[in-house]
């Protein structure tokens, strides 16, 4: 008999609490393309270098990248400034190669559209 009791005493708690739980305000959501990301670009400055030694001579590449966020930061400019240098036995030639830019997005996704693009079959 005092097993009946306690096992009901702890179904009308749990029920009290869910049920109060499903009372609370609606919150409305803000708009999802100014809402902070998880994944953002950060201010970058790289450099990093190629070098490919052939019989013929060498060719050096030494590539200077800036990556700056814009917007809110699911927005990057990239630039890209290459220094290519090549060898021989007789010729030594540097100068700067096609200066690149480019600009990338980070998308919102929200937990449905996840859901919906990435379930596995």
């Amino acid at each position: 008999m005092v097993m009946d009791k306690t096992l009901l005493f702890l179904l009308l708690s749990f029920l009290y609490t869910f049920s109060v739980a499903g009372q609370d305000t609606i919150v409305h959501a803000k708009d999802p393309y100014t809402e902070a990301r998880y994944h953002y670009y950060l201010k970058t400055i790289l450099l990093f270098n190629e070098y490919l030694d052939t019989d013929s001579g060498s060719f050096n590449t030494t590539q200077l990248r800036f990556l700056y966020p814009i917007v809110n930061k699911a927005w990057n400019l990239r630039i890209d400034l290459p220094l290519i240098s090549t060898n021989t036995n007789s010729i030594n030639k540097t100068g700067v190669g096609d200066i690149g830019a480019g600009i990338s997005y980070i998308p919102y996704l929200e937990e449905k559209m996840v859901e919906l693009l990435f379930v596995p079959e």
